[in-house]
């Protein structure tokens, strides 16, 4: 959900080969599908969209001709006719605007090789995008220019940890790749005046690892199971925790994190307590928001009684709007 006109992407969990692309919200005939165009069991699980740009993961593909593949739609690609590097992944990407004539590309690394599931994790803002390929070494993120797709950085961690890449997040000139085996962020940055992506600093919590990150305009963020960290993106360093709400005997699991564009942090996720409303289900979503400092600014709680409900995304916009995504096992009417 980005820029100044919304932009909502679905993938289809039961039709594994179609992805669905909204422009403007309420507004049906504005709705877009790509569908892939052959077998696929990972197709659209991951998706990044920025300016139009539609970056879909396919990290199961086993494309072992070209790079870079060019059609007219989605359903021009010809998969079958190379399927020499199983597995090895690749992303398709449609670009233009939806108003005007939309190309296509299908984009795999120079140096693809069989099982490295490329394509299993995706960011992208601005003139960037990075990908993973989670099975490259202990995981490899390449970062591609937008448009042109020439590849211009790979990083790995340098350990023998899996899970490089496990998560990912882009923010202008900003990357941050996660490393949840090792208990740590990675954050990159790209140096206008030597026109190359350097790396910044390695950060780590104690005892903590962080399964979601968000970058903002100034700060990092780390999510937790319970607790988020944020950091600030300059000198010095520091790192404010922010806890989940608890109780005795109760719970509040953070799934999901980001920041608006006054670098306020919103969080996603569920509790089975009262955050100081009355308990509704027996799992009820939370939407919380936490100022730059990591004050606490408010919360809401989302659910029905006897329903398991949380909050799994969490999106916002230039307008400050604040859009949870997640789900609910019955009615919340």
């Amino acid at each position: 959900y980005t820029g100044s006109t919304p932009q909502l992407l679905f993938f289809d969990s039961l039709n594994q080969r179609k992805v669905f692309h909204y422009h403007s919200v309420g507004d049906t005939s504005a709705q877009f599908s790509y569908s892939h165009p052959g077998n696929a069991s990972n197709f659209g699980k991951v998706l990044a969209v920025d300016n139009f740009t539609v970056i879909m993961g396919d990290s199961q593909n086993s494309w072992g001709g070209a790079s870079v593949v060019a059609a007219n739609s989605m359903t021009g690609f010809n998969l079958a006719s190379n399927t020499s590097k199983p597995s090895s992944g690749a992303i398709f990407i449609a670009y233009g605007d939806p108003a005007t004539t939309k190309s296509y590309t299908m984009l795999k690394p120079a140096d693809a090789a069989a099982n490295d599931q490329f394509g299993s994790q995706v960011a992208i803002s601005g003139s960037f995008m990075a990908v993973t390929a989670e099975n490259k070494n202990s995981g490899t993120v390449y970062v591609f220019k937008v448009p042109g797709w020439n590849q211009v950085a790979q990083f790995t961690s340098g350990t023998s940890v899996a899970g490089f890449g496990s998560t990912l997040a882009m923010f202008e000139n900003y990357l941050a790749v996660g490393s949840p085996n090792e208990g740590a962020v990675y954050l990159y940055y790209y140096d206008p005046i030597s026109l190359t992506w350097l790396f910044q600093r390695k950060l780590k919590e104690p005892g903590q690892n962080f399964d979601k990150i968000s970058v903002g305009k100034n700060f990092l963020i780390g999510l937790t199971y319970s607790e988020a960290y944020v950091y600030r993106l300059f000198l010095p360093w520091i790192g404010t925790k922010m806890m989940g709400g608890r109780e005795s005997n109760s719970y509040t699991n953070f799934m999901s994190v980001t920041a608006d564009t006054q670098d306020n942090v919103i969080v996603g996720g569920a509790t089975n307590g009262s955050l100081g409303f009355t308990k509704k289900g027996t799992e009820d979503g939370v939407l919380a928001k936490y100022n730059r400092y990591g004050d606490f600014l408010w919360n809401v709680q989302i659910g029905k009684s006897s329903l398991n409900t949380s909050v799994r995304t969490v999106a916002t916009d230039t307008s400050k709007n604040i859009i949870g995504f997640g789900q609910t096992n019955g009615s919340l009417d």
